[in-house]
């Protein structure tokens, strides 16, 4: 004879298989389509040189492959290499792919210099926003104290972006002659 016990707990497990059994309907599945996370409109990061090595003046934003899922931010006269870019919220977003592509300046003070590295990686950055009276984009840190581009990591015809800190006496002009002193200017399109 079954015992009410061993009866009941045979109904409460075919009861537990049915309910998380899944479900014979079709399910949509949503596919990342590059540029909807945008909520405003999209532009190229172009570089404008405040003080410096002017040859750099006017190049546009490119994303420089160096490792899985990495680059560092360099510059190009190549308007195909240009990286199409939107505010997301304070997340400086790449409209590059599947992912979410993003710059992140690193303020804290690393490697006893002037400024630190950007690179670009999967996520989500932060701080960053569109000011126009600061001269384009800038970081929300109180640590941030501008851009530098400097031609040594990636040979000739490729400056890198260095986020400058705050915290040192020297003058700020007071840079490299492979460098220069940059606003990063929104070019929308």
């Amino acid at each position: 004879m079954v015992s009410m016990r061993n009866l009941a707990l045979a109904a409460s497990t075919i009861v537990g298989f049915t309910s998380a059994a899944p479900t014979m309907e079709a399910r949509t599945t949503e596919t990342y389509t590059p540029g909807t996370l945008n909520n405003t409109q999209e532009f190229y990061i172009k570089m404008s040189v405040t003080s410096g090595d002017t040859s750099f003046n006017n190049k546009y934003l490119e994303a420089y492959h160096t490792g899985a899922g990495l680059a560092d931010p360099t510059f190009t006269n190549e308007t195909d290499a240009r990286v199409p870019s939107f505010l997301n919220g304070t997340s400086l977003q790449f409209d590059v792919g599947d992912f979410p592509f993003s710059p992140n300046a690193y303020l804290g003070d690393s490697n006893y210099a002037r400024w630190e590295p950007v690179t670009i990686g999967t996520g989500y950055s932060t701080g960053w926003v569109n000011n126009a009276t600061a001269g384009g984009l800038v970081v929300q840190d109180e640590a941030f104290a501008g851009w530098i581009v400097c031609e040594w990591y990636h040979g000739v015809n490729a400056p890198q972006l260095f986020a400058l800190i705050t915290g040192y006496a020297t003058d700020l002009d007071d840079i490299p002659s492979s460098c220069a002193l940059v606003n990063l200017v929104p070019e929308f399109f």
